[in-house]
């Protein structure tokens, strides 16, 4: 996300990766299906406006997603997939008597 996106943010740093299991199924010359699924880690960190100091978190989800790929010949080809990569990262850390609470 951008920093312009959340101004309550002054500094966003999020790093995400994660290792996942493939298998392509053929269903015809030109499609075929890849189903995946595997561990996301994601660290993210957060200096919140008004406040020098900073908040992080991390976690670590189960992910699963789905490509539906077309081959048109060997060099050229088109892949759509989707993958969830689990719940939004909460930040458990955050000391709330450090906040403005007027809004």
């Amino acid at each position: 996300k951008n920093v312009d996106e959340h101004p309550e943010f002054s500094k966003e740093d999020v790093s995400r990766y994660g290792v996942f299991a493939t298998y392509t199924l053929p269903l015809t010359s030109s499609f075929s299906v890849t189903p995946k699924a595997g561990l996301t880690k994601v660290d993210g960190s957060y200096t919140l406006s008004g406040l020098s100091s900073e908040v992080s978190d991390s976690s670590t989800e189960f992910t699963y997603g789905l490509e539906v790929n077309y081959h048109y010949n060997d060099n050229i080809g088109l892949f759509v997939g989707y993958t969830d990569y689990g719940n939004e990262l909460e930040l458990n850390n955050i000391d709330k008597n450090k906040m403005d609470t007027q809004n």
